[in-house]
């Protein structure tokens, strides 16, 4: 029982450091802000994302596709 209050105790310790680096809203969604720009964090999330397992079906670029819009 001991054991369990400890993990338990551990996981709200490391998610109160976590939450208290990125932001949270009324809409459910948790913003953290990147160092980098938005290439390079979109390339990172993908690498990561691979490295586990999980495929990338297509990435969209919606620069391109608001240059279009007149």
């Amino acid at each position: 029982m001991k054991l369990i209050r400890l993990w338990f105790g551990l996981a709200i310790v490391v998610s109160s450091s976590v939450l208290a680096s990125t932001s949270a809203t009324d809409d459910g969604l948790v913003r953290v802000k990147s160092t980098h720009d938005v290439s390079m964090t979109a390339d990172k999330l993908a690498g990561l994302l691979e490295s586990k397992g999980m495929t990338i079906f297509t990435r969209v670029k919606h620069s391109d596709s608001a240059k279009k819009v007149e």
